[in-house]
């Protein structure tokens, strides 16, 4: 299994149409050769926060032996989220709608396809925005549909959200785990600390131990994932 870690040097800036043919070309090239050595890419973006909200990204380029068909996976996480229980999980895994079909002529993923996936996510990551009701990433079709859902069967006694950011007063449907209403706009706004009780620790053990504190009750929150000071 291949990852590619920090990319800094291979930034696909739309903007930049006369450059952008050949650094989506580079990095395609970049990701290919990884492809060929372990028959999968598992690429870890260095985008550090979408919409505002600390994220970390990871595209993974496959194929699903059972459909027949090669797929790029686009994983947004972020080291914030928890339930009541304590567990930690993705807030979204999305995956392309990009997908390529299997034939004769094309058993394998190509630094083409590659190409035209590198596209698709560029232009698909720009839409994407931090949608505080149903604590997810969507992009405007996705919360278009969501409005129109809840704007025809919300009423007196149906709720969709019924929970209040601690900080911004947003209807939000994201809880620490304590239980409090937080959403990860203003939790990524947190100050990010070592926990008080590891702070005599050695760094990579203080590392392993670096979060915030509840804006309501003060207790610590671990963050789980980019554990940066």
């Amino acid at each position: 299994m291949s990852e590619v870690n920090n990319i800094n040097d291979m930034q696909v800036n739309a903007n930049c149409d006369s450059n952008s043919d050949a650094i989506i070309k580079t990095l395609a090239q970049k990701w290919y050769n990884n492809m060929l050595v372990y028959n999968i890419c598992i690429v870890r973006l260095n985008i550090k926060k979408i919409d505002g909200v600390d994220v970390e990204v990871t595209v993974t380029f496959d194929d699903d032996i059972i459909l027949g068909i090669f797929f790029c996976k686009l994983s947004i996480e972020t080291p914030l989220i928890s339930d009541p229980g304590g567990n930690y999980y993705p807030i979204q895994t999305y995956q392309s709608k990009l997908l390529y079909n299997k034939s004769p002529e094309r058993t394998k993923w190509t630094q083409e396809m590659m190409e035209k996936s590198i596209v698709s996510l560029q232009s698909e990551l720009k839409e994407f925005r931090y949608h505080k009701r149903t604590n997810n990433f969507m992009n405007k079709q996705d919360v278009e549909v969501y409005d129109a859902e809840v704007s025809i069967f919300e009423s007196s006694n149906i709720s969709y959200v019924s929970d209040i950011c601690c900080v911004c007063h947003d209807v939000t449907s994201s809880k620490t785990e304590c239980n409090h209403s937080l959403c990860l706009s203003c939790w990524s706004d947190l100050k990010v600390q070592y926990h008080p009780d590891h702070e005599d620790e050695d760094y990579y053990d203080r590392q392993l131990s670096t979060g915030s504190l509840c804006p309501m009750c003060r207790r610590f929150m671990q963050r789980v994932l980019g554990n940066s000071m």
